[in-house]
């Protein structure tokens, strides 16, 4: 039987663009840390997942196909069952790493083994080659999660004891998977931290701001009328809730124009 990862990454594939997703590819076989397993879940898509992670020809990369398309959230459950490692890190098909983001991770996982979940900060990049800064460095605690301070799920490394202690992602929350996800954390007396480091980008465009319509937000309002009792909200925290459905009323471009104000300009990517 083969040597188990340290680290296993586990990424749901369902048509991303396949220059994008070459890119991921590359950025994890860079990774200054080698002892890993990709685990990428093929959702049955259009693109050829196969032939795409064939060309890298690295072992560490495996394609698992589901019988037909499951979805994001179960999607990542067949990740997780298929995965051997007892440190998890979650990628999206999007994503971009600096060559130590699972050397950062893996290194703040073993120094503080107090915390089931640790992330780093992101940078997010716009099509119009704007870049804001996402996360603040600290614990986050259920009035961080109520205010819209949470981890970057994405960015996040995960200890498989801890999740499989809360039976997985909750999958009546979909779009809102992880921030469903955070809070069973913290109701399970978990502990999740962000650090200061910033070894993690992803792109959007105005497609994706304009896919966080009213409808797609429905999950995410469901779990913070779920959660919010259970962490304690005030009534001025169901604001919240209000913010959510204008974010899905308004147009595209002016929930970017928000989303910059709110966060950290950090300039323009070179």
């Amino acid at each position: 039987m083969a040597v188990r990862p340290t680290v296993s990454i586990i990424m749901a594939e369902f048509n991303t663009q396949p220059e994008h997703l070459q890119d991921v590819l590359r950025c994890v076989v860079a990774q200054s840390f080698p002892d890993f397993e990709l685990i990428l879940v093929d959702d049955r898509g259009a693109n050829d997942v196969g032939a795409i992670v064939d060309a890298l020809s690295d072992p560490r990369l495996r394609v698992i196909v589901n019988p037909k398309n499951l979805g994001f959230v179960e999607a990542l459950h067949v990740g997780l069952a298929a995965a051997r490692a007892d440190l998890l890190i979650r990628m999206d098909t999007d994503d971009l790493y600096e060559v130590d983001h699972i050397s950062k991770l893996v290194q703040a996982a073993s120094s503080h083994p107090e915390y089931a979940v640790i992330s780093t900060m992101s940078r997010e990049i716009s099509d119009d080659g704007r870049t804001i800064l996402l996360g603040r460095e600290g614990e986050k605690t259920a009035k961080d999660l109520i205010r819209g301070n949470a981890l970057i799920h994405p960015a996040t490394l995960i200890r498989r004891s801890a999740i499989e202690r809360v039976g997985g992602y909750p999958r009546e929350f979909p779009r809102a998977e992880d921030l469903a996800l955070w809070c069973e954390f913290l109701l399970a007396g978990e502990r999740l931290y962000m650090t200061g480091d910033i070894t993690h980008s992803y792109r959007v465009d105005l497609g994706n701001y304009k896919k966080r319509r009213l409808r797609y937000r429905a999950g995410e309002l469901r779990a913070r009328w779920h959660y919010y009792p259970r962490l304690g909200a005030s009534p001025f925290d169901y604001l919240k809730l209000l913010r959510s459905v204008l974010g899905g009323i308004l147009p595209g471009r002016f929930v970017r124009f928000l989303r910059r104000v709110e966060a950290n300009t950090v300039g323009r990517q070179p």
